[in-house]
């Protein structure tokens, strides 16, 4: 389970807390050749909109629009659909901690 639980004399438990699962994501700004890392909600990924500023330049990336914001992209939600419109992959890894994937 992803919650931590508390338990109280009677016996009832309370959530505490849940641990949401997170991405890892890094690319270079193509702006300013930053390397740029940062770790993501996977629930913004998969359902919601995703912009990540890069730390040298701060111009805007737009990593994931699941809510169609950005009319501009069609059919594309993520970085993934934008890069494979492009001609470009992007490299996918599983890490050992279960909570974290890497795009």
């Amino acid at each position: 389970s992803n919650s931590a639980y508390e338990h109280s004399p009677d016996s009832s438990e309370k959530t505490l807390g849940k641990i949401t699962p997170k991405l890892f994501l890094a690319f270079t700004c193509k702006i300013c050749n930053t390397r740029v890392e940062k770790h993501i909600s996977k629930i913004a990924y998969t359902k919601g909109v995703v912009i990540v500023r890069c730390d040298k330049c701060e111009e805007n990336h737009l990593i994931a629009d699941n809510l169609g914001w950005f009319p501009n992209l069609k059919a594309m939600k993520n970085i993934e659909d934008i890069m494979a419109s492009k001609g470009e992959t992007v490299k996918k890894t599983l890490q050992d901690n279960e909570e974290t994937s890497k795009i």
